[in-house]
């Protein structure tokens, strides 16, 4: 009994040793990932071409691809949730899901624990429901193909960097969106009061629909000029002004938060460094 409950610890201890991407078959499994990933998404793409989603031996590869996919990310998901009560977080210098039940919960519940959730479950609903796993007869099924991108910030981790960024950066940001949201504001009203009495005119001599004809509309084609767009080139006097000055503060105001992200994404790397969150 003593060694059989041995060889179960270690079986398990292996299994979380190679789940946490260590060694050569460890990096192999990454990489695997990474491949099913790319596939995953390419059959997305391409099957929204209705030439290629025809093609029988296009529709053979997808959906063979797709139940290797289904099959690979079931039985990584239960292999982390059987395993997970034996990794241990180096950055914390603890164990981090501790407790046979109540850490793997705590996984089943983590934000990594849910993305490999979703990685599979829906597809196995969609099988019970429809007999299949085609995306074609559910496409609600082309999201959850997609939430399968996330299972890479497992591995890189661009996405906890910027959570990191923003949250040291946070009141300068606040800041920035304060100012960008009383800028929006003010250009709007003038853009309206400059813009108001004024038809312009399309390039075939037509007219158009008044874009500046109240508040709400003229912040609508505001925003779109505080972002780099102007869809209407015939603006009054006052409004090319107007225009001229607001394009002035969005270049600053871009650049102010290039600026910031810059120094926060230098501090949030100088402090903490890249790491991988396997679990």
């Amino acid at each position: 009994v003593a060694n059989a409950g041995n060889i179960y610890l270690m079986c398990r201890a292996g299994t979380c040793y190679f789940l946490s991407s260590y060694g050569p078959w460890g990096k192999g499994l990454e990489y695997g990932v990474f491949l099913l990933i790319f596939l995953s998404i390419l059959n997305t793409v391409l099957e929204s071409v209705p030439e290629i989603a025809e093609n029988k031996g296009f529709s053979l590869f997808a959906l063979s691809m797709e139940w290797i996919a289904l099959i690979f990310f079931t039985v990584e998901y239960f292999g982390r949730l059987w395993c997970v009560i034996d990794s241990f977080d180096e950055r914390l210098g603890k164990q981090e899901y501790a407790g046979a039940v109540k850490g793997r919960v705590a996984w089943a519940l983590s934000f990594f624990g849910i993305v490999d959730f979703l990685s599979f479950f829906p597809f196995f609903v969609l099988l019970g429901v429809m007999g299949t796993i085609e995306a074609s007869t559910w496409n609600l099924i082309y999201i959850f193909r997609l939430i399968r991108i996330l299972k890479m910030e497992r591995y890189l981790p661009a996405f906890t960097l910027f959570d990191n960024v923003f949250s040291q950066s946070r009141t300068l940001l606040f800041g920035l969106g304060y100012t960008v949201l009383v800028l929006w504001l003010i250009f709007s009203c003038l853009m309206y009061m400059a813009e108001v009495n004024h038809k312009p005119v399309a390039p075939d001599d037509d007219i158009v629909d008044h874009p500046y004809s109240n508040m709400l509309d003229s912040m609508w084609y505001t925003l779109l000029n505080i972002t780099g767009e102007f869809p209407l080139g015939d603006y009054s006097v006052p409004g090319k002004v107007i225009g001229f000055f607001m394009v002035i503060f969005a270049i600053e105001l871009y650049g102010a938060a290039s600026g910031v992200f810059a120094e926060g994404f230098q501090a949030a790397v100088q402090s903490k460094g890249v790491q991988k969150d396997v679990w």
